[in-house]
């Protein structure tokens, strides 16, 4: 726990994040460029997913960092409520993600469509 929060808590880790977000909000927008352009298609290419998937296991990997770090203080410290929300948003992907491999594989209805959040 402690190598964890000594990890969390770290300039590297909090580049990282920031990196990834920026990367995920890049990756967002190509994705909704591109689908704009190809009004004839469904569902965005495969590769689109894939790095949907990516972004997915990386932000909840984030999370259980910080949960493992802080525990219970992860509700309690300074800005819990962007933790609750980043939480909140980890848990509402999974869950789409959960559904979506569920369903039929012809289907391409998501539960919650986060890709404009």
């Amino acid at each position: 726990r402690e190598k964890a929060e000594i990890f969390v808590q770290s300039p590297i880790f909090d580049t990282l994040t920031s990196i990834v977000v920026v990367a995920n909000a890049i990756s967002l927008g190509v994705q909704t460029d591109y689908m704009s352009k190809h009004l004839d298609l469904d569902s965005p290419p495969l590769v689109f997913r894939i790095i949907e998937l990516f972004f997915c296991a990386v932000f909840s990997i984030e999370i259980l960092f910080r949960l493992v770090a802080f525990r219970l203080e992860f509700f309690r410290q300074d800005g819990w409520g962007w933790n609750i929300f980043d939480m909140l948003m980890v848990a509402i992907q999974l869950l789409d993600e959960l559904i979506q491999a569920t369903m039929h594989p012809d289907s391409t209805s998501h539960f919650f469509d986060l890709s404009m959040i």
